[in-house]
């Protein structure tokens, strides 16, 4: 039976336009925005994810749990959406490649989700993690010796960042110098950027050709494994499940550490509690990952059926946003991280919950936690260049990660180091000079929205 588009859902808010979980003043304050919520419309509050598109904030800590949990109440198909299916959101909208529909783990429930989920923890389980920590430590050391001896750096633009893109170049098996070009195209997606259909289109287009490469040139890899392991997968499969891997574990990774990094500098008890070994960075991710996830809202789940949830009237086809930042600072789930020294528990949703929970979660912290790790090693005496409230924070209604991380330090000359190991053999990102990546002679090498059927 086809999908009917049900009325546009009543989120009872009278007279006062909902808030916005986009923008620059979402971007600077969005637990002040979250506690206004929470303190106006209680667990669940009425928002607008871009301008004229509405949905509900989940902002309890049980809540969220209960919507992570139950896939039969609450779908992560995005076809169940009135706004996709009843044509409100327009094609070329920006929130359609973090929200909308895909043929991928991320946006499938039952049968079809648990297929994807297993090929995707399969292939996870083959990486190497002590030469995740190498190249991590390597590429680490490698940025920082760059700016060691000017005493100060921007510590996302000069490390958070490409230190993350370095790591998943050597999972990807892609060069080095491709690592910041699909960073980039990433970053557009997370954000919802006007460019963000053109930066998806550009983004599965070249993982579509690392693909194509190790179909005929495997390598110890995450395309590689992807193919071995994916038995029966058609190439939209293939081409989506690495997407998402890409754009949640750059993103998560960049963020993780550059959240941690922020949390433990304007935080100097902590921060010596960590020098000293009273502390450890291990513990110092957790209380990061409390109170600035690299995630702060998950796109998306959608109601199957008209129902009452924490007191509010939800419709068939509403869309639901996991507030993960604002769960885990609900008083309920409070568990005492603002102690500089605290008992670190890992029951924050930073990572979701339920059949959904992110897959990459251990990679993602291992290199967050290397990273920071060598860092503090080598730069132990490094202070904020401004105030933390003076950071600038990236307007995206999805992660949380900062625009730059000003920082001095005392000038030290780094050491001389051997020669680099050259790169593993790497499979190309980019197309040939002489090959236009829209003209393949193939059917449709990337996603067009309307490709997917909305019949449910």
């Amino acid at each position: 039976m086809s999908y009917v588009p049900p009325p546009r859902p009543t989120t009872d808010t009278g007279q006062m336009p909902p808030a916005r979980l986009y923008g620059a003043d979402f971007a600077r304050d969005p637990h002040g925005l979250y506690a206004r919520l929470r303190s106006r419309w209680g667990p669940i509050a009425p928002v607008e994810v871009g301008p004229g598109v509405p949905a509900w904030l989940v902002l309890g800590y049980q809540e969220a749990l209960a919507v992570a949990r139950n896939v039969e109440l609450f779908s992560s198909d995005a076809r169940h959406w009135h706004a996709t299916a009843g044509g409100r959101l327009p094609q070329d909208s920006p929130l359609l490649p973090m929200v909308g529909p895909r043929p991928a783990l991320t946006r499938q429930d039952g049968p079809a989700h648990l297929r994807l989920r297993q090929t995707v923890l399969d292939v996870l389980q083959r990486i190497d993690r002590q030469r995740l920590r190498r190249v991590t430590a390597t590429a680490a050391d490698a940025l920082i010796d760059a700016w060691l001896q000017h005493g100060q750096a921007d510590l996302v633009g000069r490390f958070a960042r490409p230190v993350a893109s370095l790591a998943f170049t050597r999972l990807l098996g892609i060069r080095d110098s491709d690592g910041e070009t699909l960073h980039t195209l990433v970053s557009k997606v997370v954000d919802s950027a006007s460019e963000a259909r053109a930066a998806d289109h550009d983004l599965q287009a070249s993982l579509l050709r690392l693909i194509d490469a190790r179909r005929t040139n495997p390598a110890e890899d995450i395309p590689s494994w992807l193919l071995q392991t994916a038995a029966g997968l058609s190439e939209a499969e293939l081409v989506h499940q690495l997407t998402v891997l890409v754009l949640t574990g750059l993103e998560s990774t960049t963020g993780l550490i550059g959240n941690t990094l922020v949390h433990l500098l304007s935080r100097p008890r902590l921060l010596a509690a960590v020098a000293a070994g009273r502390s450890t960075v291990s513990d110092a991710l957790e209380l990061a990952l409390w109170a600035d996830p690299p995630v702060h809202n998950v796109a998306a789940r959608w109601a199957t059926s008209d129902l009452t949830f924490a007191g509010r009237r939800i419709q068939r086809g509403d869309v639901l946003v996991l507030a993960l930042a604002a769960a885990n600072a609900d008083p309920a789930a409070h568990h005492g991280t603002n102690s500089p020294t605290p008992t670190v528990n890992r029951a924050h949703l930073a990572w979701g919950a339920g059949p959904h929970a992110c897959p990459a979660r251990d990679p993602a912290r291992l290199i967050a936690e290397s990273a920071v790790e060598r860092l503090l090693l080598r730069v132990p005496a490094m202070r904020l260049a401004v105030e933390p409230t003076a950071l600038l924070w990236r307007p995206s209604p999805w992660a949380r990660a900062l625009t730059a991380l000003p920082v001095h330090f005392p000038p030290t000359a780094p050491p001389p180091r051997p020669v680099p190991e050259p790169e593993p053999e790497t499979a190309p990102l980019k197309p040939a000079e002489n090959e236009d990546p829209d003209e393949t002679g193939r059917k449709p090498r990337t996603t067009n929205w309307a490709w997917w059927s909305l019949d449910l």
